[in-house]
């Protein structure tokens, strides 16, 4: 048998998560200690004094920031949570 040509599935869906180098939002809400605080930094590119921005987006800013917030008002419970940003557009 060649390499690659195997029809076993190497992971299942469920296996997925467990070998994701980050965790979702949603699943480090669920899984760490609802006493330990949050501070939820919420990346995006910045625009550039001439107009341009540092990277290309394809996803709409307010629907990006809702479904962070969404998440957090699911899951967060009575947890602290800090927002934070470097971006004024999302700050404000």
């Amino acid at each position: 048998m060649q390499e690659g040509t195997s029809k076993e599935e190497r992971f299942t869906d469920e296996d997925l998560a467990d070998h994701s180098p980050f965790p979702t939002l949603q699943h480090a809400l669920e899984a760490i200690d609802p006493h330990v605080g949050f501070n939820v930094e919420i990346k995006w590119t910045m625009q550039l004094k001439d107009g341009t921005y540092e990277l290309y987006h394809p996803f709409d800013l307010n629907l990006y920031v809702d479904l962070i917030l969404e998440t957090v008002l699911k899951y967060a419970g009575q947890r602290k949570i800090v927002f934070s940003c470097f971006n004024p557009d999302i700050c404000s």
